[in-house]
C-alpha cells in the first residue's frame, strides 16, 4: 500500500480556535462519544496546547514534564512558521475554563524528517509528532500515560485479545471539555507500518490527541491523531467512502535508527513504555474516573441508589456489583481502572464485554 501524505498547511488550519461555547454536562452522546471529567485520571493526563492565543490542539502527558502532540499543531499557517516555545501553554485537566494544572513550554523536539518547505508542504504522517518539554513537572499532579508498542504484529495480538481502542481530546465544537470516542477501531496499517488508519470521530481540535488501547486493566497510548477523519476520505476498504483518519503509530517513535530524535527525546523526557502513572495523592486530580464509571453504569441501566446522607458510595458499590454479576465478573463492588474496560466494552454499540 502506498504511503499516505498530507498537506501541512491544510492540516495546520484544522487546529481549532478557542471559543466561549457552553461546555456540555457529562452525558452519553448517541451511545458512542461521551464528555468526561477532565480532573479524573486517565483523562487528567490529556490537555490543551494553546498556541499564540489563536488556537489549540490536544496533547497528552507522557512523563512528569513532557507532552506528546502532533507537529502540525505547532505550525502557524498565517505566518508560515512554527510557534516558538514561549508562545505555547499546556493545560491539563482543563474543563469549563478552569486552569488548575498548567505550565508554559520550555522547548520542542520535532521529528528529523518533519519539514516546512512552503505551501503546500507534504510530509509523511509518521513524521507528524512533537515532544513538548514543559517548564513545570505537572505530570505529578495530573498523572501521565504510558506508551505501548504498536506495529502490525502487536495490532494483530491486541485484536485477538479484543482490546478496546479509544480516542480522547478537545473537539473544536466542545472546546472546554474532554470527549471520548468509545467505539474506535484501527482499520489497517499504512505508510510502512508507521501510521494506522482509524475510524475514530476525531475532528478539529482533536489533532495531537492520543489513540488509546485498553487491554486488561491498563490504558496506554498506541497512536497520535494526525490526519483527521473530516479532512480526507481515504480510498480504502474497497473505496466505500468511509471517513477514516490517520494516526502516528508508537512504533514510529521508538525506531532509534530511522528516527533518533524521537528515541532520544523520549528517553530524555522520562517517557514510560508500559503502565502510566496516576496523579499524586492529595493533588487536584482524582486517581479514578468515578464520573465516567457512574455515567456508564447509569447508561446501561444500573441505577445508583443515594443514601439518606446524599453520599452515593453505597449505591455506587451496588451498581458496580450489579454490572459485574450481569457480565460474569467477580462482584467486588469496587471502582477501579480495571472496571473501565468492561464498562466501555458493554457500552459499545453491537459489542459486548471483552
Amino acid at each position: 500500500m502506498r504511503a499516505l501524505g498530507f498537506a501541512l498547511w491544510a492540516l495546520a488550519a484544522l487546529a481549532s480556535s478557542p471559543s466561549r461555547a457552553e461546555t456540555p454536562t457529562f452525558h452519553a452522546d448517541s451511545g458512542r462519544r461521551i464528555a468526561v471529567n477532565a480532573m479524573e485520571y486517565p483523562w487528567s493526563a490529556i490537555g490543551r496546547l494553546n498556541t499564540g492565543g489563536k488556537g489549540f490542539c490536544t496533547g497528552v502527558l507522557i512523563a512528569e514534564s513532557a507532552v506528546l502532540t502532533a507537529a502540525h499543531c505547532l505550525y502557524d499557517s498565517r505566518s508560515n512558521r512554527l510557534w516558538s516555545a514561549a508562545e505555547i501553554h499546556f493545560v491539563a485537566g482543563y474543563q469549563r475554563e478552569q486552569f488548575l494544572i498548567h505550565s508554559p513550554v520550555a522547548r520542542i523536539t520535532l521529528a528529523d524528517d518533519f519539514a516546512i518547505a512552503g505551501q503546500p508542504a507534504i510530509t509523511p504522517s509518521s513524521a507528524d509528532w512533537a515532544i513538548v518539554q514543559l517548564r513545570q513537572p505537572i505530570g505529578r499532579q495530573a498523572g501521565y500515560l504510558g506508551l505501548e508498542w504498536l506495529d502490525r504484529e502487536a495490532l494483530a495480538r491486541m485484536q485477538r485479545q479484543k482490546a478496546i481502542f479509544l480516542q480522547a481530546g478537545y473537539r473544536g465544537d466542545w472546546p472546554h471539555a474532554i470527549t471520548v470516542d468509545l467505539d474506535c477501531a484501527i482499520r489497517s496499517f499504512v505508510s510502512e507500518s508507521s501510521s494506522v488508519a482509524h475510524d475514530c470521530q476525531a475532528v478539529r481540535g482533536d489533532s495531537g490527541s492520543p489513540l488509546l488501547a485498553i487491554v486488561g486493566g491498563d490504558i496506554r497510548i498506541v497512536g497520535l491523531v494526525s490526519m483527521l477523519s473530516e479532512s480526507k476520505r481515504l480510498a480504502m476498504n474497497g473505496g466505500n467512502g468511509i471517513a477514516w483518519g490517520v494516526a502516528v503509530a508508537t512504533s514510529a517513535l521508538r525506531d532509534a535508527r530511522a528516527r533518533p530524535a524521537a528515541s532520544q527525546a523520549l528517553e530524555k523526557a522520562g517517557a514510560r513504555w508500559g503502565a502510566g502513572h496516576p496523579p499524586m495523592a492529595g493533588g487536584p486530580a482524582a486517581a479514578l474516573p468515578l464520573t465516567t464509571i457512574r455515567l456508564l453504569l447509569q447508561g446501561q441501566g444500573h441505577a445508583l441508589a443515594l443514601g439518606d446522607s446524599g453520599n452515593d458510595q453505597a449505591g455506587l458499590g451496588a451498581a458496580i456489583r450489579s454490572f459485574q454479576q450481569a457480565h460474569g465478573l467477580s462482584p467486588t463492588g469496587q471502582p477501579s481502572l480495571d472496571l473501565l474496560g468492561p464498562l466501555i466494552g458493554a457500552a459499545r454499540p453491537g459489542r459486548g464485554v471483552n
